[in-house]
């Protein structure tokens, strides 16, 4: 049953599997007591796994993130075959508009219409590119270019909705370079760099600069370390049920984590090892994979999540993520354009209500606060409206403006900010 206001839980499972690994290492979790549980409870439920799979495991760190420019920032998100390429390809699909002369989009039916029409063109590429690269070719630098961004979005005509958006030929570039930036950055060493500079220490909080009644919290400079967005959540649509948390954290020298991981669905596969859940990811996966082969030895699941951190003459601007499902990617571009293009508070930016769009068909799903012209406008456009969508990814984010971080926790479930 769930505990009450003031009941603690001690996990004392858990906590004992956390102090085998701080006292021995990754071999208390790949080769000792812990792994033989896992084997065991994996096997009775019909998994082969074996030791020797655990034994052979090995992480892959030398993914580089993707890199991309939107205006005046460079953005970085999670490379395949996570969905950081949607941030980058919808970004470079919506620089082309001047979206703040326009209006927002919940008062101008023509920023309506350009955003639906820019997300349907990035999910369609999503539901064809996205998977492992090392199991099959992506063609990632076509995807992620501004030239094939020019001409995607050639394809939007301005008024009328698209009835179907199939997925591009990103090929045709991929001898594209990426943007400067990305170059002068260099991006392994900063990978490297953020990866390194993560605060593993157990740190204390100040609960009271967290205002519950609008999830956000300012910190001045030199004290300036936040963390954004714990999230535990059930969602109220089975089909998007899951278990995914995001965090963003900055800590005080500037150094950023955007960090996104799932169960998937609630409780992943509903057993438990040691005070730990086991996920079910590998639903993902069906018996027609078997006979593949790629260059690594074990293949990684599609997955929609897409962490990004966005920088500002190479100093962090933004550190965002989101749980949610399939709408992660499509909700991360909106809060980055409310905040960066139309320059709104980072909170009344998440508050903004968003609209979920389908690449198979003009419907689109939306929150309520849309001006009923503007829903009137895109109707007659052809956008086959779904009021209030429930089922929309939960923004947790940190934004650095004029030397102040602003951490915001979105307030459509559980989540909160942290500041030190």
């Amino acid at each position: 049953k769930p505990i009450s206001a003031g009941e603690k839980l001690i996990q004392l499972e858990l906590a004992s599997t956390l102090q085998k690994i701080a006292d021995e290492g990754q071999s208390a979790f790949y080769e000792g007591e812990i792994t033989e549980n896992m084997i065991r409870i994996l096997n009775e439920g019909g998994n082969p796994v074996t030791e020797n799979d655990f034994q052979l495991y090995r992480p892959q760190w030398d993914k580089e993130p993707l890199c991309g420019t939107y205006k005046d920032y460079t953005v970085l998100s999670a490379a395949m075959p996570q969905t950081g390429f949607f941030i980058i390809q919808a970004l470079n699909i919506l620089e082309q508009y001047d979206l703040k002369s326009l209006g927002i989009p919940t008062i101008s039916s023509e920023a309506f219409d350009i955003l639906a029409s820019s997300l349907q063109l990035s999910m369609a590429d999503r539901s064809e590119y996205v998977t492992d690269p090392n199991w099959e070719d992506i063609p990632i630098s076509g995807l992620i270019s501004k030239e094939y961004a020019n001409i995607r979005s050639s394809i939007i005509e301005i008024g009328d909705a698209p009835e179907k958006v199939l997925p591009g030929n990103p090929e045709i570039f991929l001898n594209v370079r990426p943007e400067p930036e990305c170059f002068e950055l260099g991006i392994l060493e900063f990978t490297d760099y953020a990866v390194n500079n993560l605060n593993s220490k157990i740190i204390a909080l100040n609960r009271n600069n967290v205002h519950a009644d609008t999830n956000i919290i300012r910190t001045e400079p030199g004290n300036m370390r936040i963390e954004s967005g714990i999230d535990l959540y059930t969602d109220i649509d089975a089909e998007e049920a899951g278990e995914t948390t995001h965090i963003s954290v900055v800590d005080d020298e500037g150094n950023a984590v955007s960090l996104t991981t799932t169960l998937s669905p609630v409780f992943g596969s509903g057993a438990w090892v040691d005070g730990f859940f086991l996920n079910s990811s590998g639903y993902s996966f069906s018996n027609e994979d078997r006979e593949q082969t790629g260059s690594h030895p074990y293949r990684v699941r599609a997955t929609t999540i897409s962490p990004t951190i966005i920088l500002k003459d190479d100093d962090v601007q933004l550190v965002i993520g989101a749980p949610g499902g399939t709408r992660i990617p499509s909700d991360i571009v909106q809060n980055i354009v409310y905040i960066l293009e139309y320059e709104l508070d980072p909170l009344d930016a998440v508050k903004m209500p968003r609209i979920f769009p389908n690449h198979q068909n003009t419907e689109v799903e939306l929150e309520r606060g849309f001006d009923a012209n503007v829903l009137y406008d895109v109707s007659k456009m052809g956008y086959d409206l779904r009021s209030p969508s429930q089922r929309f990814a939960r923004a947790y984010l940190i934004f650095k403006k004029d030397d102040v971080l602003m951490g915001v926790a979105d307030p459509r479930q559980d989540g909160e900010v942290r500041g030190f």
